[in-house]
């Protein structure tokens, strides 16, 4: 099911991939640097951030992205929770915080709206760890929290991708992780290059609604 109709469409997916990521990271990469800069102004720490998530085949790889959270995130939180019951609510039910304390003011909850954080990620689609589609690369324990053996299987028989057609089909950040396996499915039994590009046109407009690509 995961296979892309031709060879020869597995190769101009590929090309697409370097060629868009190489052009977008050289257009958007001075960019970020200007905005990782102004985080480390108020916060003291690397300009990118990097975590372990499943790739292709189950391979690990270190997904990149410009540091949005201040250095003692975690405290951060654990005091809000502990302050806030209607927050700790919200966390469990949605995964993330609309008002989240561990990101670095306006600048870093901008960032991340519009998905500028994720612009190191080209480097990863340059590197072959991503493409520019795909499924969402994710932490092992959160893709064994969220998906059955079977879904999580065929999820990993693809590259996992920078944008996917759940990111262009939900409705915004109130809609994060919902349906997410349905649509991976969907993306799956159908994907073609013909999506992939079709995927890639509405991807802007999902990063300009606020949605964004996480």
């Amino acid at each position: 099911m995961p296979a892309m109709a031709s060879a020869a469409d597995a190769l101009a997916k590929r090309a697409v991939d370097i060629i868009g990521a190489a052009l977008l990271l050289l257009s958007l990469g001075p960019v970020a640097l200007a905005i990782g800069l102004a985080i480390r102004t108020r916060s003291s720490g690397s300009l990118l951030f990097g975590q372990d998530r499943e790739g292709l085949l189950g391979r690990p790889f270190r997904i990149l992205k410009l540091r949005t959270m201040y250095t003692n995130a975690a405290e951060r939180l654990l005091a809000h929770l502990e302050e806030n019951p209607a927050a700790a609510a919200e966390l469990a039910q949605n995964g993330c915080l609309l008002e989240d304390p561990r990101i670095v003011g306006r600048l870093g909850t901008f960032a991340r709206r519009y998905s500028l954080d994720e612009i190191p990620q080209f480097w990863n689609v340059l590197t072959g760890d991503m493409s520019l589609v795909g499924p969402r690369p994710l932490r092992t324990v959160d893709a064994e929290a969220l998906f059955n053996p079977r879904t999580r299987r065929l999820r990993l028989q693809v590259r996992p991708g920078l944008s996917g057609l759940w990111q262009v089909r939900r409705s915004g950040k109130s809609d994060i992780m919902r349906n997410v396996a349905e649509i991976d499915l969907l993306y799956l039994r159908t994907r073609s290059l013909r999506l992939d590009l079709w995927i890639l046109w509405r991807t802007p407009r999902a990063v300009l609604s606020g949605g964004g690509l996480n």
